[in-house]
């Protein structure tokens, strides 16, 4: 599992990149992938930041490290609204 949080001052800004950057990875999604998201998580604004979720499941035996170069390249395509920030987590503790 991998989650993806956008998390920014400005909530529609931090909607528009999650929303932007999922689409985009559902376009160039490898086989063995499913994505859910981008959802508000249940703590969905801490120390001033609005922030989204989206998680990828990888079925098992899909290869994390193709994932990690999807993302990558989805990272370079995407432009961020405003102060939004990416951060991707592999193998998430919590979702909270």
């Amino acid at each position: 599992m991998i989650a993806v949080e956008f998390k920014g001052p400005n909530e529609r800004a931090a909607e528009q990149t999650a929303e932007a950057y999922t689409d985009a990875i559902r376009r160039s999604l490898p086989p063995g992938v499913s994505v859910l998201g981008p959802e508000a998580p249940f703590i969905s604004r801490l120390k001033k930041n609005y922030r989204f979720q989206t998680i990828l499941k990888l079925a098992p035996g899909t290869e994390a490290t193709v994932v990690k170069e999807m993302l990558k390249a989805v990272s370079k395509d995407i432009k961020n609204a405003g102060k939004t920030r990416v951060v991707v987590d592999v193998d998430p503790v919590s979702l909270l």
